[in-house]
């Protein structure tokens, strides 16, 4: 819905890799064209998501030199990326309006429904610093601001600035709706109503479920109410069962909560935070209010390498024995959100549940004499994308903007395409330079987001990836008949 309201053929967009596939599928439908923006990757852990800052005003400022920032018309990032981490979402939006005053924000903030209720939150989602910013950018106070800076690389024009914010949530994941609950929020000086409504009914039914609907309405009436004491709740409730994990030493010689420092490893900062006691536990919350990237305290990212167990393995362990449901994994991680339904029986259970399994690794390493657990070594996602020339609208000026829509109904065309099996012979090709162009999308799970986009080169990175994951879930490949290639 956001997508037709706000794009048209030729329009560009910046997107997140990390985005949801349903991102880049409305972008297919609209014929805009797209720069696919490079995630943070952090190989160790094999978890990926979040893009700096700096790299998007390299983008645009690469666009303003091919003259072709005007046709800028979007960016998107996941906020919070699955793994918790939210964007300094003020500091953004103002160095991104400097460069472009009337660029469309969307933020999918699917996983983080939760952060209006909650101070703590209030510079990281978008419709709080949306109308924060409104408010600054028409105030007298602002104007003399701008006019006696000598440094506007953080200032947005005020004579030409126009807040357009755009928030997609999916409600049932963090606050008490049913399933495929979710909501839009806007804050957009330039709003046209017509075109949005128009693409409102395009996607949505004549005949909805008025279930649905009234247990939205549920969730808003239980957090207008009571939404801060519920968050703040799962955040205590997080805290206690990150600072119990971290301070017991048998639990923590097998299991590690990430940090801030973990996902974003910068020099500067790991220096800053050295020497902290056990309640470095809580730096993240201390200084959640500072400048750059921070984790959602109501998440939890464990480390579980140091069990043997891959991610995946562990999750079943946990569902299958002890009854635990998680979400989401990477090959040495998996994810606990603490969400406003937690209760500290369940976060207790949870701990023990991990305290015993600890004592029991303790136990077979000691008496079966094993110093070392062989781990599964981490896998490197290929990030840099290429394109085939003939789907690249601006090659000579930006050889980055990818036209998807092109490329995904050429594939409509069974003469166009082929399969390629992921085999022995086909990795030499690959490794002697071969590369063959997607004709489809490509999403392992996890992370959940596409490897590739129709259009897109497949080169021997990328065959060596998917060969070492082939047995777990990608949307689009089929073992049977390999991927899904253009002929040629």
């Amino acid at each position: 819905i956001v997508m037709q309201a706000n794009l048209c053929p030729g329009d560009i967009v910046l997107i997140s890799s990390d985005c949801h596939k349903s991102i880049p599928y409305g972008i297919v439908l609209t014929g805009a064209s797209v720069i696919f923006l490079q995630t943070n990757a952090v190989e160790k852990y094999d978890l990926y998501g979040a893009i700096s800052l700096s790299q998007i005003k390299d983008k645009m400022r690469d666009l303003e030199k091919a003259n072709l920032l005007g046709k800028l018309k979007q960016i998107i990032l996941t906020n919070s990326t699955f793994d918790g981490a939210l964007y300094d979402v003020e500091s953004y939006m103002l160095e991104i309006l400097a460069i472009k005053a009337d660029v469309i924000f969307h933020w999918d903030e699917a996983w983080c429904a939760h952060t209006h209720f909650h101070p703590l939150y209030e510079r990281r989602h978008a419709m709080s610093v949306a109308q924060k910013l409104k408010n600054r950018f028409s105030s007298s106070e602002y104007l003399i601001e701008y006019k006696q800076s000598k440094n506007k690389t953080r200032l947005p024009d005020p004579q030409k600035v126009k807040v357009r914010a755009y928030a997609t949530q999916s409600t049932h994941k963090t606050l008490s709706s049913f399933r495929q609950g979710s909501m839009i929020h806007i804050c957009d000086e330039l709003f046209n109503t017509e075109i949005f409504l128009d693409a409102f009914y395009t996607h949505t039914s004549t005949s909805p479920n008025y279930q649905i609907l009234a247990s939205l309405d549920v969730a808003r009436r239980q957090m207008g109410l009571e939404g801060y004491a519920m968050v703040q709740k799962s955040i205590e409730l997080s805290s206690w069962l990150k600072l119990n994990i971290s301070t017991n030493k048998k639990v923590s010689k097998f299991f590690k909560i990430l940090n801030v420092y973990d996902l974003f490893p910068d020099e500067e900062i790991k220096k800053e935070s050295s020497g902290k006691s056990e309640f470095e536990i809580f730096e993240d919350i201390l200084d959640f209010q500072q400048s750059g990237m921070r984790l959602d305290p109501s998440r939890v990212t464990l480390d579980v390498s140091k069990t043997g167990l891959s991610g995946s393995h562990f999750r079943k362990l946990l569902i299958n024995r002890y009854n635990i449901q998680v979400n989401k994994t990477s090959r040495h991680t998996v994810l606990f959100i603490i969400n406003i339904g937690a209760s500290r029986k369940s976060v207790k259970y949870l701990y023990d549940t991990l305290a015993n399994l600890a004592d029991y690794l303790h136990g077979v390493r000691k008496n079966n004499n094993v110093s070392n657990i062989n781990q599964e070594a981490s896998l490197a996602m290929p990030q840099k994308r290429r394109y085939d020339e003939k789907y690249l609208p601006y090659f000579s000026l930006c050889p980055e903007i990818i036209d998807m829509r092109s490329a995904y109904f050429d594939a409509y065309e069974s003469a166009n395409i082929e399969h390629v099996e992921i085999n022995s012979s086909v990795l030499k090709m690959a490794a002697n330079g071969k590369t063959w162009t997607s004709a489809a999308f490509v999403t392992p799970y996890p992370p959940g987001f596409p490897l590739l986009v129709p259009g897109q080169m497949i080169d021997y990175k990328i065959l060596v990836y998917i060969a070492s994951i082939i047995d777990d879930e990608i949307h689009g490949f089929h073992k049977e008949v390999g991927l899904k290639i253009f002929k040629g």
